[in-house]
């Protein structure tokens, strides 16, 4: 399946976001570091591509890609997203890679690996 999303915010004090959290929002154009922090800002421009293939042996696998630019900020994220179970425990794993430039036109770059294990009983 394929999904795109493109989110606008307009400019103002207030960001888009979860009030709790300060991260998080309803956005779907938020991805797991370019978040909410990012994405729901005043002037934020996001853009997010999402490819996801059938389950193949039990495995499943999604492709995304988010761009968004805030200001003079500038954040990429691209994760691949792999989903199992085994023995009845479902299994995630996230590797990402995220690129940002600030005010001052510094760059970072990192990439990250999460694993997630659910078992419900």
């Amino acid at each position: 399946s394929l999904f795109g999303a493109y989110s606008h915010v307009s400019d103002g004090k207030v960001s888009f976001k979860n009030v709790g959290t300060q991260k998080k929002t309803k956005l779907p154009t938020q991805a797991v570091y370019v978040d909410g922090t990012i994405v729901a800002q005043p002037g934020a421009e996001t853009v997010k591509v999402k490819a996801a293939a059938p389950a193949i042996a039990g495995v499943k696998l999604a492709l995304q890609y988010v761009n968004s630019t805030a200001k003079s900020q500038h954040s990429e994220e691209t994760d691949l997203i792999i989903k199992t179970k085994i023995a009845g425990i479902d299994l995630k794993a996230l590797v990402m890679n995220i690129q940002k430039v600030d005010d001052a036109g510094n760059k970072k770059a990192q990439s990250n690996l999460r694993v997630y294990a659910n078992y419900s009983f």
